[in-house]
């Protein structure tokens, strides 16, 4: 695999801690195959002078069925993966990860990425995009995406319904 991808991972590993959560989606080169294996834009990075990785945005296309059963509880990140996979089908954007190191943040790097991500994928304006919220700065940054999409992206809950 790719250096860089190794350096993301174990910066990704750091801060999400995959390994210890069975619903989040593992940071592993099995994982790094199907994402690319889906399009080859669901990883972008930044890096900076030196080549070192210093933001980059996971997007996974799924279903409509999948972000609802997704958004709901009812299958966890690591299953929508395995899903998205298998169905390959692109009815809906799952904005997985977006991650800056905190000496780069506040330089509109998450910004970037996602309109990169855009003209990648070329959503209809109609396709829906959603997330699960991880951090504080996740938060406000997807927020900031909000205003300028001038679109609701669809969260899942942070507590499942009962």
């Amino acid at each position: 695999m790719d250096e860089i991808y190794h350096k993301i991972h174990k910066i990704t590993e750091s801060f999400f801690n995959t390994a210890s959560d069975p619903d989040q989606i593992p940071v592993t080169e099995e994982s790094n195959r199907k994402l690319l294996e889906l399009h080859p834009a669901t990883i972008l990075y930044k890096t900076d002078e030196e080549g070192e990785p210093i933001a980059w945005r996971v997007t996974i296309p799924t279903s409509l069925e999948t972000m609802k059963k997704f958004l709901s509880y009812e299958i966890s990140e690591r299953e929508l993966l395995d899903i998205a996979v298998k169905e390959r089908k692109f009815e809906a954007l799952y904005i997985c990860s977006v991650f800056t190191v905190p000496t780069h943040r506040r330089e509109g790097l998450s910004k970037t990425l996602f309109s990169e991500m855009l003209k990648r994928f070329q959503p209809s304006p109609d396709t829906p995009l959603y997330t699960w919220l991880y951090s504080e700065d996740g938060k406000k940054s997807f927020h900031a995406i909000e205003r300028i999409l001038g679109k609701k992206i669809l969260v899942r809950p942070d507590v499942p319904n009962p």
